[in-house]
């Protein structure tokens, strides 16, 4: 696994590339392949955006149980100009610093740092390094683990008029069932539950968490409205052509991945992790796009993807595996 500032998009892709193939050659039962996780936010020239958010990301990635071994490029250059500090970039003793916040050694981790001034020197020394790592990837052996074990990422795309009355409700009903044997289920997709809030808060653990995820709706429809938006303009085109007309049509089937039966546990920040919270369903404040929505489920520590959609709209992940449903319909 490779992570890299933009600046070296290309020869971290390369590398990871390449890698894949001599792996491909010699498959291990251990291990699926070298894959390239790349960012665009945080350097020695930019002010990074969401700087907290990546952070969470990028340490829930290195955590995740299903990396065995990572390389990471860093730039820890001091010669940024104000008002950019070292203290602004996402940088390594940044990103260790947020490994250590979520209960992690950072030297306890198959990790190995590149700097990005070392490999633009010598592009050869990343190629050199990932295939260093891919033995401390081998050396993690797979094992048999309980259901309560398993944290389900709960997600949909390209709905339709079927999705909350076919696709949806099957994710809610397994994660149900998962909860009930131990594990976990993180709904997201904030702008996507607007309007739903009181089906999804008829089951809440307390008032502080409705009040918290009240805040979320409230903070995503200011941040709308700055922009010159309503929250309420959320359907996507295809939404629109396949029968949802309304952001209220589109969260109340949005809402059916959790069942009227299930409780809201708690409501997590962008890539935050469960954690000491203990299992159960939760709610993560995330955008509507499936992408950087799912990226914060994996980060936060999702296993497994379930990933409905109505117009074949899907959504892979580098290391997580997805399972798609499609909503049935009548012939």
């Amino acid at each position: 696994m490779v992570r890299t500032t933009h600046f070296l998009d290309g020869v971290v892709r390369n590398a990871a590339e390449e890698c894949q193939k001599e792996y491909r050659k010699a498959p291990q039962e251990n291990m699926d392949g070298v894959v390239c996780c790349v960012h665009t936010e945080g350097s020695v020239e930019t002010q990074p955006l969401n700087k907290d958010k990546i952070l969470r990301t990028l340490a829930g990635f290195l955590i995740h149980p299903n990396v065995g071994a990572s390389v990471i490029v860093y730039n820890d250059s001091s010669s940024s100009a104000p008002p950019i500090t070292r203290s602004d970039v996402v940088n390594r003793d940044s990103i260790q610093q947020a490994v250590r916040a979520i209960g992690y050694d950072p030297c306890s981790l198959p990790v190995q740092w590149v700097s990005l001034e070392d490999t633009v020197a010598d592009p050869a020394l990343l190629l050199t390094a990932v295939r260093v790592a891919i033995p401390r990837a081998l050396a993690a052996q797979r094992s048999p683990q309980p259901i309560a074990s398993l944290c389900l990422a709960l997600q949909c795309g390209g709905s339709d008029a079927f999705s909350g009355i076919t696709a949806n409700p099957l994710q809610g009903a397994i994660a149900e069932e998962v909860i009930h044997r131990g594990g976990s289920a993180i709904l997201a997709e904030t702008d996507e539950l607007i309007g739903a809030d009181a089906y999804i808060l008829d089951k809440v653990r307390d008032v502080a968490t409705a009040r918290k995820f009240m805040a979320t709706q409230a903070r995503y429809e200011h941040t709308a409205n700055v922009v010159g938006v309503s929250a309420q303009a959320n359907p996507s085109g295809g939404n629109f052509y396949r029968g949802l007309y309304n952001i209220a049509i589109k969260s109340l089937g949005a809402a059916m991945k959790k069942t009227a039966s299930t409780r809201l546990e708690g409501v997590l920040e962008y890539a935050e992790r469960i954690g000491a919270q203990g299992a159960g369903y939760y709610f993560m404040d995330t955008p509507g796009n499936d992408i950087e929505s799912v990226t914060g489920q994996v980060a936060g520590g999702c296993s497994i993807i379930l990933f409905s959609t109505g117009n074949g709209s899907i959504t892979n992940f580098p290391f997580v595996p997805i399972s798609f449903a499609a909503p049935s319909r009548r012939p």
